[in-house]
C-alpha cells in the first residue's frame, strides 16, 4: 500500500509540476515507521501519506522549479528520520516532515 500510494503522490505531483521524482526506498521507510499502527488500520497511514507527500513533493518541486528545474527533468527524495531531503542537480534541500515517531526515540 506504501508503495502503490508513494508512486501516486508522484505521479500526481508529476502531473502538476512537470518534475518528475525518485523516492528512494528511505523514504518508504520512514513513512513505514512513522504511520503504520497494526491496531489502528489504514487511518493513521493514509493521513499520515498525505502529511508527508502532499506537503513535501509540493515543497521539493516548488525548490526545484526556483532554481531552474524545468518539466522532464528528475528530482530525488530520501528521508533521514527528521525530513525529508530533495536533491536536484548537485544540490539538496531539506524539508520539514511530521516524522514524530522517529523524533521520540
Amino acid at each position: 500500500m506504501i508503495e502503490q500510494s508513494c508512486a501516486r503522490y508522484a505521479r500526481e505531483t508529476e502531473g502538476r509540476c512537470g518534475l518528475r521524482f525518485d523516492l528512494a526506498a528511505s523514504v518508504r521507510e520512514q513513512i513505514y515507521a512513522n504511520a503504520v499502527f497494526p491496531a489502528q488500520g489504514t487511518r493513521p497511514l493514509l493521513s499520515s501519506l498525505h502529511a508527508i507527500l502532499g506537503t513535501g513533493l509540493a515543497k521539493a518541486a516548488l525548490w526545484a522549479l526556483e532554481r531552474g528545474a524545468v518539466a522532464g527533468e528528475s528530482v530525488g527524495l530520501t528521508a533521514d528520520g527528521r525530513s525529508l531531503i530533495a536533491y536536484w542537480r548537485g544540490q539538496s534541500h531539506a524539508i520539514a516532515a511530521p516524522f514524530e515517531i522517529s523524533r521520540l526515540r
